[in-house]
């Protein structure tokens, strides 16, 4: 059956910590010992710098883009399809080459839905960058993004632009993410929340950010 191979190399493809990888061959040091601890893009950033960042986050939205596209290639089995995407997700957040601690799955999940529904995740990265331009919070621009995304999904479903499974496969993610999220959400609610572009010096309390 196909589906034991996708779920195998998606988990594998997605536990490439490509954030922990930049730093550490650029940097020489540990993101994870840095600002607030995480692999993704976002702390990338702020120990890195926007350029390594940047990179880190198309890396890891590559990497679930091209479990996808390699998927639709061998079966145009939709199920199939969010196997590939989640499991890159799956990966990404407990990557077995980091003993299962990695990112919240943002980047990764940009990457795998935005070959399933490229519009729908295009409005959430437009509603990321406002958000994240405005508040400087980047796991609000986050979730809102997300809410977004599944919007459009539901939306594109709806003009049978895309699948229900899609839809569906939407829905769970965003759950997930926000779970992924709750320490964020938790310090948002309280005030305590490092901005984005801020050292972790500047935070009031300590914590973990997103990404």
């Amino acid at each position: 059956m196909i589906y034991l191979p996708i779920v195998l190399v998606g988990y594998l493809l997605g536990s490439i910590p490509w954030g922990f990888v930049l730093v550490g061959l650029v940097k020489g040091i540990d993101v994870r010992k840095h600002g607030s601890g995480n692999i993704g893009a976002t702390n990338v950033v702020r120990i890195g710098g926007a350029p390594l960042g940047i990179l880190a986050f198309i890396l890891d939205a590559g990497k679930a883009a091209l479990a996808v596209l390699v998927t639709r290639m061998l079966t145009d089995d939709p199920v199939a399809d969010v196997l590939a995407a989640g499991m890159v997700v799956i990966g990404h957040s407990w990557p077995v080459f980091l003993k299962f601690k990695g990112g919240r799955g943002i980047a990764a999940a940009c990457g795998g839905v935005g070959v399933l529904a490229p519009l729908a995740v295009g409005a959430g990265l437009f509603v990321f960058f406002v958000v994240v331009f405005t508040t400087r919070y980047s796991s609000l621009a986050s979730l809102a993004g997300v809410v977004v995304a599944v919007i459009g999904l539901g939306i594109g479903m709806a003009v049978d632009h895309y699948s229900l499974v899609y839809l569906i496969f939407g829905f769970v993610l965003a759950l997930f993410l926000v779970v992924r999220h709750g320490a964020n959400i938790r310090r948002l609610v309280k005030g305590t929340e490092l901005r984005f572009g801020y050292s972790d010096k500047r935070r009031k309390r300590p914590g973990r950010s997103s990404s």
